[in-house]
């Protein structure tokens, strides 16, 4: 690894103190970090905290960095209680040196909603979410493509929170701002897909059909690989069901299965088309696809999902089992923490 070899010459010509070899240790901890080698990761990551608090001192912005670095370690972790503990300490150093209109410290108030917001902690992660927010528009604009992002997660925040009502208004107003400024860019897809479901929570199928559509063309004209395209269909298909479309729910369904192949037995996508299909033949009169279908949901509960994703995924397909004459009280599995 490069890091390493340029970090040990470091620490041989310059010293373990001196900024450079701090600087690369830094970015040796950050390399672990995301190749998710914790244990080797955490034991460099506090030294250098360590080192830069005592060589460059509190308030330094490299003694911030290190910081960051270490709640992203515990973020990856688990360890929410002291990624949260780091992320405010980071942010109130930032405010300190480089003062609120800095794009460190910006992104800090966001880091501290994403923290929050991954811990549970719903209510404080949609306050500070909500000021990140307003920080965001005061120094950029509001139509700034970090806005965007900004809001795009605050919106999953109210999704979460069972906010439907309020999220969609934030994608009513954000979608003409995507479409004009930034069709090109990975931020349109992921609105679009995240107002649709908003909109399939709130009974509004139709709607959200048509934003599944534009979702669907968008990732085939960017030939993006069969399994995005896959969940498309998949994301189609539950606006069609919701309508009780049931014929194209199929339709889409089935090409969606097609896209996924047999190598995605991993895929949220894969397993809620899963159960659709079992659902779609039980009410034709299969009677003997309930129990699949059960299997399914399951599945989907057993899944790492994102909170989002949770909060709105499984109110979902707990009504479409129902639909389908299947009694969910049954079905006791506990969701993963």
């Amino acid at each position: 690894m490069r890091y390493r070899r340029v970090s040990d010459a470091l620490t041989l010509a310059l010293g373990a103190d001196h900024p450079n070899t701090l600087a690369s240790r830094h970015g040796l901890a950050e390399s672990l970090t995301e190749s998710r080698d914790f244990a080797e990761a955490e034991p460099i990551v506090m030294d250098t905290l360590a080192r830069r608090r005592r060589v460059l001192g509190p308030d330094h912005p490299s003694t911030a960095l290190s910081i960051e670095a270490t709640m992203r370690l515990m973020v990856r972790m688990g360890h929410w209680a002291d990624a949260q503990q780091y992320q405010r300490e980071a942010l109130a150093i930032l405010l300190r040196t480089l003062g609120p209109d800095n794009a460190r410290t910006l992104n800090a108030r966001g880091d501290l909603a994403l923290v929050l917001h991954k811990s549970g902690q719903l209510e404080l992660a949609e306050e500070v979410s909500l000021e990140a927010l307003s920080e965001f528009r005061r120094v950029l604009g509001p139509d700034h493509r970090r806005v965007i992002s900004l809001r795009q997660y605050h919106t999953k925040i109210l999704m979460t929170c069972g906010k439907l009502e309020e999220a969609a208004a934030h994608f009513a107003d954000m979608l003409p701002v995507c479409r004009e400024q930034y069709a090109e860019s990975s931020l349109f897809p992921g609105t679009l897909g995240q107002a649709s479901s908003t909109l399939i929570g709130l009974g509004r199928g139709a709607e959200a059909a048509d934003l599944s559509r534009e979702l669907l063309a968008w990732c085939i004209d960017h030939k993006l690989q069969p399994t995005v395209v896959a969940k498309a269909h998949v994301w189609l298909a539950r606006a069609l069901y919701a309508q009780d479309r049931l014929v194209e729910a199929e339709a889409e369904l089935a090409l969606a299965m097609g896209l996924y192949g047999d190598s995605s037995d991993g895929a949220m996508g894969l397993h809620i088309a899963r159960l659709m299909r079992h659902t779609i033949a039980a009410r034709a009169g299969d009677a003997g696809r309930l129990s699949v279908a059960g299997q399914e949901y399951r599945r989907i509960l057993a899944l790492q999902l994102k909170p989002e994703d949770r909060a709105m995924l499984i109110p979902e397909m707990r009504r479409i089992l129902l639909g389908a004459g299947i009694d969910v009280s049954a079905i006791k599995v506990s969701p993963p923490p």
